[in-house]
């Protein structure tokens, strides 16, 4: 996807996205990759800007290693077929970005592409993105786990703390990021399905996991507080029962969208990179970490914490056979 953008043999990029410094960080690269300038990078928008870009990709630019065509495809959407059929005469003069905001369209214009195209839905980030954008940048292995599973679907967060590393703000710790960019839900979920995750094997793995979900916790509660923890990952589990009710009631299927009235669409949508989590686990794990965590008294101290890790294992049981 992003290391994509700096080939120069890869001319035909698609996004989708919501995020403006998302949308900057490929123009910047693709302008950058192409050598281009005003002169060369042109916006298509309306059919005589197709018609230009037509003309144009004939001919090499004076002034850039090769043109840089913006297509917003919203606004050329009738002329699809003209834009495909050059997309496929390959013109070495040429990259083209082609921008949507409808799934279908996005989809169904990568498919008739397949390989030419390089397919760039950066609603959310995936570990090869996030590495390429922090590729400068030595994080230890915790460090650059925490800001992927936390910030992936905060693309624009995300970004935020690449501009301030590259402004020469020094990270080292959790705390660091969320100073800096503030807190995200992304890594109380990742959390959360760690301890959805198979049971322990054996009394000495079920040790083993206990110490570094001890660990996990006592990170968090660094950053969001040891009070504030609980109340967190209790309404991240309700969100998660709330999605898993709606898919076993028929309401949701491939994806989490059309959220019915009565939920709270913009909290259950960022679950969008878990959905796939969610459907595996049984519905009871869900609901019982959750009865668990509602019926606990509040947390005043990591000793709590603890109590409540040590607690939830014990009654999780060794996996049998």
């Amino acid at each position: 996807m992003l290391e994509a953008l700096t080939d120069k043999e890869i001319n035909v990029h698609t996004i989708m996205q919501d995020s403006g410094k998302a949308d900057m960080f490929v123009y910047n690269t693709l302008k950058k990759t192409t050598n281009g300038n005003k002169d060369t990078i042109i916006y298509v928008n309306k059919k005589s800007d197709v018609e230009e870009m037509s003309d144009l990709a004939l001919v090499m630019p004076m002034q850039a290693d090769q043109w840089l065509f913006i297509v917003n495809y919203d606004k050329v959407k009738r002329h699809r077929k003209k834009i495909i059929e050059l997309i496929k005469q390959k013109n070495p003069s040429s990259k083209y970005l082609v921008s949507f905001t409808k799934y279908a369209d996005f989809k169904k214009f990568n498919d008739d592409l397949g390989s030419l195209v390089n397919s760039m839905y950066l609603k959310t980030m995936n570990i090869h993105d996030v590495r390429f954008l922090f590729k400068k940048y030595r994080f230890d292995k915790d460090l650059f786990q925490f800001i992927f599973y936390s910030y992936r679907s905060e693309v624009e967060k995300m970004l935020t703390l690449l501009s301030f590393l590259e402004m020469g703000q020094t990270v080292r710790t959790r705390k660091d990021v969320t100073e800096l960019v503030g807190v995200s839900t992304g890594s109380i979920q990742h959390f959360i399905f760690q301890l959805l995750g198979k049971k322990p094997l054996s009394i000495k793995s079920q040790g083993i996991i206990v110490k570094n979900r001890t660990v996990t916790i006592s990170e968090l509660a660094k950053v969001y507080g040891v009070r504030q923890l609980k109340g967190i990952i209790t309404n991240s589990l309700k969100d998660i029962l709330d999605i898993k009710s709606l898919y076993l009631n028929g309401i949701l299927y491939k994806s989490i969208e059309n959220i019915p009235e009565g939920y709270d669409s913009s909290r259950l949508l960022k679950y969008k990179p878990f959905y796939a989590k969610i459907l595996e686990v049984p519905y009871l794990r869900i609901l019982e970490l959750y009865l668990l965590l509602y019926n606990e008294q509040p947390w005043n101290t990591e000793l709590d914490m603890y109590r409540f890790i040590y607690t939830y294992y014990r009654n999780l049981g060794i996996e049998e056979g």
